[in-house]
């Protein structure tokens, strides 16, 4: 081999060892280029292929301070082109979001806490009892008399389990058996739309709350035979105070009144506040 020869081989030789000692700078380099990428893709690029003033030996001055300039223009930008009636949009929306997660929280937590300190009986009384509601469906069935009374007997159980209960006046009669179940506590809601068959709520309670309106309409006794109601005042409510008006066409909100209680009224009402009235007034 001639002498020039091994010359070459050697500085060809001497290259390739400082590649090698360089790799782990260019690995660094590719890994540092690709955080730059997340956030300035454009720049990032410019710095791989060493464009302009990129390509120099060394980096530019005042690069943390470009890098600033260009984070506020590009902020200010964004800001610019936003929609401000979009984002009050969007404002609406999530807080009504907000809202309904809250709502669902506050849910799920309670009855977490509740089912967490449910016996055992209990729990199988709940399940029974929804199970056989879901096969009554609409009560239209020959086995719905039957199922009903067997949902009545599993009634004080599930009582001790959900002390709380909100349900249609048509639903009380099914579920409830006035000689067992108590409450502490009855609310009658929109009371004046409801007839003489409230009564059977009341049974219930050792105390009631009865809420209507009186300037609403009163049942109306559609399809009773009056002849037979007047009978049965005249038969079972001789002794009671104004039993003529247990007839079906007064309300349990006007039989209150009749019991001699005092009404707490509002004094002010959500949907009557004088901006709504004197709006309702001006556009009617």
């Amino acid at each position: 081999m001639e002498n020039d020869e091994v010359e070459e081989y050697k500085n060809v030789y001497q290259g390739f060892i400082r590649l090698i000692k360089k790799t782990e700078i260019v690995n660094k380099r590719k890994e540092l280029i690709q955080k730059v990428k997340v956030v300035a893709p454009t720049w990032a690029d410019q710095i791989e292929n060493r464009s302009g003033i990129h390509g120099n030996t060394n980096p530019p001055d005042e690069m943390n301070h470009g890098w600033l300039i260009r984070q506020l223009h590009d902020e200010l930008k964004r800001r610019h082109e936003l929609n401000m009636e979009g984002i009050e949009v969007e404002i609406q929306k999530t807080d009504h979001d907000l809202k309904n997660v809250t709502a669902e929280l506050v849910d799920r937590k309670a009855w977490l806490e509740k089912v967490s300190r449910m016996t055992h009986p209990q729990i199988q009384a709940i399940e029974g009892w929804h199970g056989l509601m879901r096969r009554i469906g609409m009560g239209t069935g020959k086995r719905a008399p039957k199922l009903l009374a067997e949902a009545r007997k599993l009634m004080p159980v599930c009582q001790t389990a959900v002390p709380v209960w909100i349900m249609p006046l048509s639903k009380v009669v099914e579920n409830f058996d006035p000689s067992i179940n108590r409450f502490d506590v009855v609310i009658i809601d929109e009371a004046s739309q409801a007839d003489i068959m409230a009564m059977n709520a009341i049974y219930l309670a050792k105390q009631v709350i009865i809420v209507g309106d009186d300037e609403q309409v009163s049942p109306s006794a559609v399809g009773q035979n009056l002849d037979q109601v007047q009978a049965l005042i005249d038969t079972y409510l001789d002794d009671i105070p104004n039993a003529q008006l247990y007839d079906g066409q007064f309300s349990i909100y006007d039989l209150a009144k009749t019991s001699g209680f005092k009404p707490v009224t509002l004094t002010e009402h959500f949907r009557c506040l004088s901006p709504i009235i004197r709006f309702s007034n001006y556009l009617s």
